[in-house]
């Protein structure tokens, strides 16, 4: 599970921000945040410092203290948008001095944060929210808002006609608080998607806590999400708040929210009704205002009729849905996210940028991935820790080698079931046997992986021994 604010890569990069706060050392924290994320970032210790120092640039964003000796915070906002009308100010204030901070407001500041700053990202979010704000009336780039064609939206990458709609939804759906329901196959970007979500709407400053379903025990589930009193059970020490607290103010993301067992889904239920929940062992209930965004890689409404999904749960989930379409169903946005994931990965090996060969681009283009973009990551990673050149060639990709040695005509009369079927086998195979491995390599869950060979019949006797779960160490 992840507790975070969401800030979309670039999103502050070549900003020209000024920060007025008369405390050098919250001024200077403020900047070390800005510059980190690629901002370039002056400072003034008063609001007539601030003016001498507008006279000569034009700046982006201004954050400022709303109280300082002098010209204050809203005073600064008024004389500086008669200068520059582009320009968005956050005003900064002490918890007191919330009525002042909700004046600003109304007097046209794009927001306003509280000392002491709970997350230093709170304040990079909302600088990056404000100059989106601002992008249409100071020409910062079409990316930043979506627009039509863009390659690029929050983290998420692709040109392809299907991102397009995938983004406009995005943008569609962001502002309000509906229940969101994501679905798509698994490595598809799901959380990306509710990430961006988040990061668009009115929440962006609360806190976006993500958590998979799937990977819980239901009684482990329901004190994550509901929380549980001191004695509730067996290991209960202390008394625990749940997800859906900590996430007030912000938004939940339910990752495969169609595992979880009937008993949880009546509390999810209860969540999504009446925005409350009840903590494991306690009889009474506690209000959250908190934003749901689930996914499912299944047909949540077949469930339904299987009766593995309450019906009510799923209407309420389904009102706006989004639906992510897997790799194969995109290739012509595989070189993109192809040199993404290179960028990426050279940059995490700390190892000078790589190319792609135009046989390797070939092979890539090939594949079906099953896994998705994840997998298509990882292959990418292990392409990058193991190549020695500066340009990524075929013998690089480990995995995918095999498949090209293939005489071509073969490839051709074998279906999609038999490519996955000798894929997963060869992975398994490269890691000695290592499910835990495999899968991560594979860009899958481990239990989808134990459910992809059990579909293909690949059992510990048809490969010559035992496969192992322990994670093979390194």
């Amino acid at each position: 599970m992840q507790t975070k604010h969401c800030l979309r890569p670039g999103a502050l990069r070549g900003a020209r921000v000024l920060v007025v706060d008369d405390e050098v050392a919250v001024s200077k924290f403020i900047a070390s945040a800005m510059e980190t994320e690629g901002a370039i970032v002056d400072t003034a210790a008063s609001g007539e410092e601030a003016l001498e120092i507008m006279c000569d640039i034009d700046y982006d964003l201004m954050i400022t203290d709303v109280k300082m000796p002098g010209i204050d915070g809203i005073e600064l906002m008024r004389r500086t948008r008669e200068r520059n009308e582009v320009i968005e100010t956050i005003i900064i204030t002490g918890h007191g001095d919330i009525p002042v901070a909700v004046r600003a407001m109304k007097e046209g500041a794009f927001d306003f944060i509280t000392k002491p700053f709970p997350d230093v990202s709170q304040i990079t979010v909302a600088a990056a929210r404000a100059l989106e704000s601002s992008a249409p009336r100071n020409g910062r780039g079409e990316a930043c808002r979506g627009g039509a064609g863009v390659d690029r939206f929050e983290s998420l990458v692709g040109a392809s006609p299907k991102m397009q709609k995938v983004y406009e939804r995005i943008s569609q759906v962001a502002p309000t608080d509906s229940t969101v329901l994501i679905q798509g196959e698994t490595g598809t970007g799901k959380e990306l998607v509710a990430c961006a979500i988040h990061a668009r709407s009115r929440r962006a400053n609360g806190p976006f806590i993500a958590i998979n379903c799937g990977a819980l025990t239901e009684s482990l589930l329901e004190s994550e999400l509901f929380g549980h009193l001191k004695g509730a059970f067996t290991g209960a020490l202390m008394t625990k708040i749940g997800l859906f607290e900590a996430a007030s103010g912000g938004t939940i993301f339910l990752d495969e929210i169609d595992s979880t067992s009937p008993h949880t889904q009546v509390g999810l239920l209860r969540v999504l009704q009446d925005k409350q929940v009840r903590p494991v062992g306690s009889v009474t209930t506690k209000r959250v205002n908190v934003r749901i965004i689930a996914s499912t890689q299944k047909d949540p409404f077949k469930l339904t009729q299987e009766g593995k999904f309450r019906e009510d749960l799923y209407y309420r989930i389904s009102s706006i849905s989004i639906t992510l379409p897997p790799l194969r169903e995109r290739m012509e946005d595989l070189p993109l996210l192809a040199e993404h994931c290179l960028k990426i990965a050279c940059e995490k090996a700390s190892k000078q940028r790589r190319g792609l060969s135009p046989k390797v681009l070939e092979l890539l283009m090939s594949y079906s991935w099953p896994g998705n973009v994840r997998e298509l990551e990882n292959v990418i990673e292990q392409a990058v820790l193991f190549s020695q050149r500066p340009v990524i060639r075929p013998t690089d990709l480990g995995i995918l080698v095999d498949k090209e040695k293939e005489p071509q005509t073969k490839q051709q009369m074998r279906t999609l079931d038999d490519l996955e079927r000798e894929h997963i086998l060869h992975v398994l195979k490269s890691t000695c046997k290592n499910k835990t491995q495999a899968a991560k390599i594979l860009g899958i869950p481990r239990t989808t992986l134990y459910q992809r060979m059990k579909k293909h019949q690949i059992s510990a006797d048809s490969d010559d021994g035992e496969f192992s779960d322990a994670v093979t160490a390194t």
